[in-house]
């Protein structure tokens, strides 16, 4: 009997002492919200209008500095056309909005810009493009994405009650 329970069956035979079960803290059940969680629906329409020009004309960072804004940075990048020519990003803060130009010698690019507050004629005139796109597409969605034909200029808007709170704008450059 002794040699049986000695044995090397791989089947019985075992390195470790069997191990005792232990007892799962039970879960503690947590209180449903009371509010009802609606997905956000993000609308993408074409309008190549307001993509392209969502200002209405074309907006310089002077346009913006004399209208109350002011330059908080500039950083040095080379041209990828012209590897001896070296431009410059442009940041303009005014009123909340933040503004990025691509600075050539020839002119300033918009490179990105960021609205929270209409209140320029150029915010208002943006607003008003923004607005018309939403309405256009049913104006039920909290965010709405607007690119031309060629899908490369972006603008970005979020709504609350058919309303323009936030946008940002995202013109192709190269």
């Amino acid at each position: 009997m002794i040699l049986v329970a000695c044995r090397d069956d791989p089947q019985t035979a075992s390195t470790e002492p069997p191990r005792r079960s232990v007892p799962k803290a039970r879960a503690q059940a947590v209180p449903a919200k009371s509010a009802v969680v609606r997905a956000k629906r993000v609308c993408t329409i074409t309008d190549a209008a307001a993509a392209n020009d969502p200002f209405g004309a074309e907006v310089t960072a002077a346009d913006i500095v004399r209208s109350g804004g002011r330059i908080v940075g500039r950083k040095a990048v080379k041209n990828a056309h012209a590897p001896e020519q070296t431009d410059t990003l442009v940041t303009v803060l005014q009123s909340g909005n933040r503004w990025v130009f691509y600075r050539t010698p020839e002119k300033d690019l918009l490179s990105s810009a960021t609205l929270v507050s209409f209140t320029t004629p150029y915010g208002q005139t943006l607003r008003s493009r923004v607005g018309a796109s939403y309405r256009r597409q049913g104006g039920s969605c909290d965010s709405l994405l607007i690119s031309d034909d060629m899908q490369m200029n972006r603008v970005v808007a979020s709504m609350s009650s058919g309303q323009v709170r936030k946008v940002r704008i995202e013109p192709y450059l190269d």
